[in-house]
C-alpha cells in the first residue's frame, strides 16, 4: 500500500496469479514458492490450497483460480508451518541419493551433442568415470574449505560448465555447422580434448577441497586422468594449464604477467602477480566469457576482492561492470534497486545490458545479510 497516492500496488504473488488466470486454455499453471515456509504469509494461502481455491489480498479483492493452476512449494523443512497448512498439500520428500548426480552428465552431454557431436560422448563417458571415484574419495578422504560444504551435485555442474567453457571456439574448438579459418588437425583437437577434460577435474572437483587435502587428491586422481589422458605430468596439478598452440601441459608461472609499479595507484589495490593470481584469473575470464556464474570463496584477507577487481579493471572494452558491497543491513529491496540502477531499461518488464555489451556484476561480501525471522 502507497501512504502517498492511497493505492494498491500488486505484489509478486498476485502479478504472478493474475497471468495464470488470464490464461483461459487447458495448459496446466503451476506457480512455485522456492524458500522457507514463513508462518505469516503461509497462512494466508489456506484458501487458495483448501476446495476454494480463492486468493484472498489484503486490499479486500478476491481472486478465484481456475482448476488447471496448482501451486508448489520447495521448503527445506516445515519447522514453522501448521497442521492447516501441511493438511492441505500433498508431500513429496527428496532425498539427494534417489535423483544422484549421473542424470546432471547425460543430459548435459545431450545438449553438447548439439554443438560438438565428435566429442560428446567421449566427454560423458570421462565424465562419468572420473566423478564415480573422485567424489567418494573427496567425501572420505578430504576436507573441504571451511564453512563451505558442497554437495555431489554442486561439484559435478561446475565440472559440466568447466568443459562448456573451455571445450569451445575460444580454445580452437568449432561447433558443428560454423566455419573458423584457423582450423586445427584432429589429432591436435583430440589432445586438446583430453588435456581440458583433466584439467576441467582438477579445478572443479577439487576446487573447494582444503589446502592439507590437495596433494591426497592430485595423488588419488592422477591415476585416473591418466588413464584417458596419459599426457598428465607428475607435478602438481593445481600449478598447470593448457597450452592451446602446442596441445601441451605447462607451468602456469609461464604466463604470470610482468609487474609493473604505478605510483597512482593506492597501496591497497596493488597486486603483485604470482602463479595463484593467475590460475584465478585464467579461470574467472573463461567462465565470464561464457556466461557462468562464478562464486570465489575464501577466508578473510586472502585476496579475493583485489584480484577480482583487477580482472575487471582489464576485462577489455565488451565489458561494462558494475559492483555492489553487502552488509549485515542490506535487504532485497537493495538488491533490486542496485540492478535497476545499473542496468538499461529495454522494455516494460525488461531490463539489460548496453546494447552490444555483456554486463559483469560483482557482489562483494554476499555472505553478509542478516537472515530473515524465518530463515530467508
Amino acid at each position: 500500500f502507497n501512504f502517498n497516492i492511497g493505492e494498491w500496488t500488486d505484489g509478486l504473488v498476485a502479478i504472478l496469479v493474475r497471468e495464470a488466470v488470464s490464461d483461459t486454455s487447458d495448459n496446466k499453471n503451476w506457480v512455485v514458492f522456492d524458500g522457507p515456509v514463513d508462518a505469516i504469509w503461509i497462512e494466508n494461502m489456506n484458501t487458495v490450497l483448501d476446495d476454494n481455491k480463492m486468493l484472498c489480498l489484503s486490499n479486500g479483492e478476491r481472486i478465484k483460480l481456475p482448476p488447471t493452476m496448482t501451486m508448489m512449494f520447495e521448503v527445506q523443512d516445515l519447522k514453522v508451518a501448521s497442521p492447516a497448512t501441511v493438511s492441505r498439500c500433498g508431500m513429496v520428500y527428496l532425498e539427494p541419493v534417489h535423483l544422484g548426480w549421473k542424470p546432471l552428465v547425460n543430459t548435459w552431454a545431450e545438449h553438447f551433442h548439439d554443438r560438438f557431436p565428435a566429442y560428446s560422448e567421449n566427454l560423458r563417458q570421462w565424465t562419468l568415470n572420473v566423478c564415480e571415484v573422485a567424489l567418494p574419495f573427496i567425501r572420505e578422504q578430504c576436507k573441504e574449505a571451511p564453512g563451505i560444504p558442497s554437495l555431489d551435485a554442486n561439484l559435478v555442474t561446475a565440472f559440466l560448465r568447466m568443459l562448456t567453457t573451455f571445450i569451445s571456439t575460444r580454445h580452437c574448438f568449432v561447433p558443428e555447422g560454423e566455419v573458423s579459418k584457423d582450423v586445427k588437425s584432429e589429432t591436435h583437437l583430440a589432445v586438446l580434448l583430453r588435456l581440458y577434460c583433466a584439467f576441467s577435474a582438477i579445478w572443479s572437483l577439487g576446487g573447494n577441497i582444503h589446502e592439507s587435502s590437495r596433494d591426497a587428491f592430485q595423488d588419488f586422481l592422477r591415476g585416473h586422468l591418466a588413464a584417458f589422458c596419459p599426457e598428465i605430468p607428475d607435478c602438481n596439478l593445481y600449478t598447470i594449464c593448457v597450452d592451446d598452440a602446442e596441445a601441451t601441459f605447462m607451468p602456469i608461472a609461464n604466463v604470470v604477467p610482468a609487474f609493473s609499479y604505478d605510483e597512482a595507484v593506492p597501496f591497497f589495490n596493488i597486486l603483485v602477480p604470482t602463479p595463484e593470481t593467475a590460475m584465478q584469473r585464467l579461470l574467472v575470464e573463461n567462465l565470464m566469457h561464457s556466461g557462468f556464474h562464478t562464486l570465489f570463496s575464501g577466508e578473510t584477507g586472502v585476496g579475493k576482492s583485489v584480484g577480482i577487481q583487477q580482472f575487471l579493471n582489464t576485462a577489455g572494452d565488451s565489458f561494462v561492470v558494475a559492483g555492489a558491497n553487502f552488509s549485515a543491513q542490506t535487504s532485497s529491496s537493495n538488491v533490486v534497486d542496485f540492478l535497476e540502477n545499473r542496468l538499461e531499461k529495454k522494455r516494460k518488464t525488461l531490463l539489460g545490458a548496453p546494447p552490444g555489451m555483456l554486463m559483469l556484476m560483482f557482489i562483494d561480501d554476499v555472505n553478509m545479510p542478516m537472515l530473515e525471522k524465518y530463515g530467508a
